[in-house]
């Protein structure tokens, strides 16, 4: 079994090589069942720590051990992912942030049914931003995928994409 994974972005940096685990990542823990002394991965941009926990009472703390190598074997990754409906997005997310994607572009396609403005979009983004992040526990990537919002088809040439590309088609055919 894979060691706990915590996002230490939400926890306190008590010192160099300690840390205080935040609520969030306390249960996550606690519902691991993880006991004082045990190994436990801390995940930060770029970078994964070995860590060691401490329990005291009912307060958490992660002691850095060393540092793993995280270089990503894929490289600056782009998928541009139309509008799905339900959850077939919020899955696509955690896939994709299991494979490696470093930055996933939602794109408006004509036959898109989802139609999001305002608060709405927001509290959708911060949504699919959460479940990419629990994803990098899952898989044990340092860094989630920037999710950005839905742009229509019409706005791709004003986007940054890296000189290959590539398009994932049902048929064998050129789209």
């Amino acid at each position: 079994m894979s060691r706990p994974r915590v996002r230490l972005e939400r926890c306190e940096r008590i010192s160099d090589k300690m840390w205080r685990l935040g609520e969030e990542e306390s249960k996550h823990i606690d519902v691991r069942r993880c006991r004082d002394g045990e190994l436990v991965d801390g995940l930060l941009p770029g970078q994964c720590l070995v860590m060691r926990l401490i329990r005291n009472g009912r307060e958490l703390f992660l002691e850095e051990l060393y540092a793993l190598s995280s270089a990503s074997p894929a490289g600056h990754v782009i998928l541009l992912l139309g509008m799905l409906k339900g959850e077939a997005l919020e899955n696509a997310i955690r896939q994709v942030t299991e494979i490696g994607v470093s930055e996933v572009v939602l794109i408006n396609c004509r036959r898109s049914v989802v139609a999001l403005d305002g608060s709405r979009l927001e509290r959708k983004l911060a949504r699919w931003r959460r479940i990419a992040d629990e994803a990098t526990k899952q898989c044990g990537a340092p860094d989630p995928p920037v999710i950005q919002p839905p742009i229509a088809v019409e706005e791709l040439s004003s986007i940054a994409l890296p000189q290959w590309r590539f398009v994932a088609a049902l048929s064998g055919a050129k789209p």
